[in-house]
């Protein structure tokens, strides 16, 4: 009868562990739990070609670089993104955006775009590819983009388990005033769809 109870209470308990573990996989690969009363990280400042490690997951923003203009005349930047998810659970790659102090909205992605912002990344797995930003559309006119882009910074936001990191990369000037001049470019494919 001894035996029974401590085989059911062992059971019990290894169930128990296998449910808490499934829910904290099933919520981790959907994005930061909600949690009350908790302080958040605080802002890091990234340097391009310098990892940033959290939660499972590699972020390294490996290179700035002005693009060709939109075929409607938004100026865009091109980044060269890699991430590694070296956990032990699928997550996805951080939220990558471009702000400036001309607007409260953030630039657009385009077509033309091989890394995918927010998107599943296996355990285990490596992604790197090129993501296209366009400037922020005008918070007071959204059918029109901002002409400049004032202490322009990329921001990637690191999901979580607990917590999302947020690392800001600060963007050069001369980017911004290069992308600014850059000629209108062609439409450009969609990339292609993931197996």
């Amino acid at each position: 009868m001894c035996q029974r109870r401590v085989v059911g209470s062992v059971a019990i308990a290894v169930g128990l562990m296998f449910v808490s573990s499934c829910s904290r996989d099933y919520q981790s690969s959907y994005g930061p739990l909600k949690l009350e009363n908790q302080t958040p990280l605080p802002d890091i400042t990234g340097v391009v070609g310098t990892p940033v490690r959290h939660d499972g997951m590699e972020f390294d923003l490996l290179s700035i670089r002005p693009f060709d203009q939109s075929p409607k005349a938004v100026p865009r930047l091109a980044l060269v993104i890699r991430t590694d998810n070296y956990g032990r659970q699928w997550s996805r790659n951080p939220e990558v955006t471009l702000h400036c102090d001309e607007s409260t909205d953030t630039g657009d992605w385009f077509q033309g775009s091989t890394w995918e912002s927010k998107g599943l990344v296996p355990t285990g797995e490596v992604r790197e590819g090129q993501l296209l930003l366009g400037f922020a559309r005008k918070h007071d006119a959204p059918g029109y983009n901002v002409a400049s882009c004032t202490n322009a910074r990329i921001v990637a936001t690191m999901a979580g388990v607990d917590l999302p990191q947020v690392v800001n990369y600060p963007v050069d000037d001369l980017v911004i005033r290069q992308a600014i001049r850059q000629p209108r470019g062609p439409e450009l494919p969609l990339p292609p769809a993931a197996p």
